[in-house]
């Protein structure tokens, strides 16, 4: 293994809910508290449902996402051992994030579900006294959950028709739509509305300032390709949320553009497959003090290019390396958000950024995903002030560490090689589909709009090529 070096591959965004296996069966664990005066002892009207609700319940609620509900305490009780085992094991609520020891970031996470510590504690005492009940009269106050979905949404479009195709190879197609502006607007919000998610294996959404040739589609978008003259919005796959940008922070999209919705069909199997999915956009007519864009960072596969030495994963290697190294190319610009992006054989991300005449063993860690999950990948926002974000600049290279388990210990992988009817693990190599890899950093970044344009020409430039590792 050595080090990949590859250059910014997309123009200048992106990418949880809970899943448990079967209730406790221990019937302590709804046993009834009506005759008991220990005030000490927590209750779920009093202690644990202002916990879960704030923690679980945007997901698990009738309903929701959740193959369970948790939303009073009928339906959480028959869970509480499941509940305490999961959250102490770090596995719910679902959080990409750690502090590791090779990463300790100096910035924290915009909506980290995570429990603190008495949290965990008050689950585990309130399981241990048996999952009483309470008091409804006296009932704590429960925390308002915003929606997970897009809010003010200023216009929608869907494919032009639904789409269909025969499994069970997959599919690359792309739309295309008007979104009818006459001047430009200022965009802040993107969410991408899956129709048939039993095929819909991701969605990267583009803008482009004149309509394709293709317009309004489908038509063939080979895996990896990027648009001449787009620049890159979002990416929907499993479990993301909207991307939202930063209060203060849009993206300038000018008159007459077009979106473009670049589509990955994963289907499970043989047969005809449909979808009509779309896309929800918010902007506004005055521009926010910053400008912002996103960017697809390290190993992404282009048509064409071929890699030396060869990105492979054997057969049966558990904890298999690859790294890639990634310049910044562009000038100086705040970091608002960061997500690690690979396929099911992939086990742990971590990025970092090395500055000028910094070891790489001293470079700043930027995030790290230690027990990475294809279903539960997202971007994550840095909680800090626009004008204390950390930055990428000239001579600044990040750094993308992944590891791959190619085993049929990996769920992942024995999921994947079910999808294609296989029982044995395959060499790996790098591409676009889900039984390929990739090694990817997917960045959002801002800049002052009084400031220079870091990238004022939307064309991601020549063939990156990668001229080692």
């Amino acid at each position: 293994m050595g080090v990949r070096v590859a250059l910014v591959v997309g123009s200048l965004g992106v990418l949880g809910v809970l899943g448990c296996g079967d209730p406790s069966s221990d019937a302590d664990t709804q046993a009834d508290d009506s005759s008991d005066t220990d005030a000490l002892r927590p209750s779920w009207h009093q202690d644990i449902a202002p916990l879960i609700h704030a923690h679980c319940v945007r997901c698990h609620q009738p309903g929701g996402v959740a193959p369970m509900s948790l939303h009073d305490h009928d339906s959480a009780a028959p869970w509480a051992a499941q509940m305490l085992d999961e959250v102490v094991a770090g596995t719910m609520p679902p959080w990409g994030p750690r502090i590791t020891e090779r990463c300790q970031p100096d910035h924290d996470f915009v909506d980290d579900p995570t429990l603190a510590n008495a949290d965990v504690d008050l689950l585990a005492r309130w399981l241990a006294a048996g999952a009483p009940v309470g008091d409804p009269a006296t009932a704590a106050p429960l925390p308002k959950l915003d929606s997970l979905a897009l809010t003010d949404v200023s216009a929608s479009f869907h494919n032009a028709a639904p789409y269909s195709f025969e499994g069970p190879g997959d599919a690359y197609v792309c739309f295309s739509a008007d979104l009818g502006l006459t001047e430009p607007r200022f965009l802040d919000g993107i969410e991408v509305l899956p129709d048939n998610e039993a095929i819909v294996h991701h969605v990267l959404v583009w803008v482009t300032p004149t309509p394709p040739a293709e317009h309004p589609g489908p038509w063939d978008c080979p895996p990896g390709a990027i648009l001449e003259g787009a620049w890159l919005l979002g990416i929907w796959v499993p479990g993301a949320s909207p991307t939202v940008f930063p209060e203060g922070v849009s993206f300038a999209v000018p008159a007459g553009a077009h979106v473009i919705l670049s589509y990955h069909y994963h289907p499970p199997g043989p047969g005809t497959h449909t979808d009509r999915s779309g896309v929800a956009l918010r902007w506004q007519a005055e521009p926010t003090p910053w400008l912002g864009a996103f960017a697809l960072l390290g190993l992404h596969p282009e048509p064409d290019q071929l890699l030396d030495p060869p990105f492979m994963i054997p057969a049966g290697a558990s904890d298999h390396p690859e790294t890639v190294a990634e310049p910044w190319p562009v000038d100086e610009v705040s970091l608002f958000s960061i997500g690690t992006h690979m396929h099911y054989v992939g086990r742990d991300q971590l990025i970092s950024v090395q500055r000028p005449g910094q070891s790489l063993a001293d470079a700043d860690c930027l995030l790290h995903t230690p027990a990475w999950d294809f279903d539960w990948q997202r971007l994550y926002q840095i909680d800090r002030p626009l004008e204390q974000l950390p930055t990428l600049g000239p001579g600044d290279t990040v750094w993308m560490d992944c590891r791959y388990d190619n085993t049929l210990d990996n769920p992942g992988v024995a999921r994947a090689l079910s999808e294609q009817g296989l029982s044995d693990a395959q060499d790996v190599y790098w591409g676009d589909s889900s039984l390929d890899e990739m090694c990817v950093g997917l960045v959002g970044v801002a800049w002052p709009l009084a400031g220079p344009d870091p990238d004022p020409d939307p064309d991601p430039g020549p063939d990156p090529g990668v001229p080692g590792r």
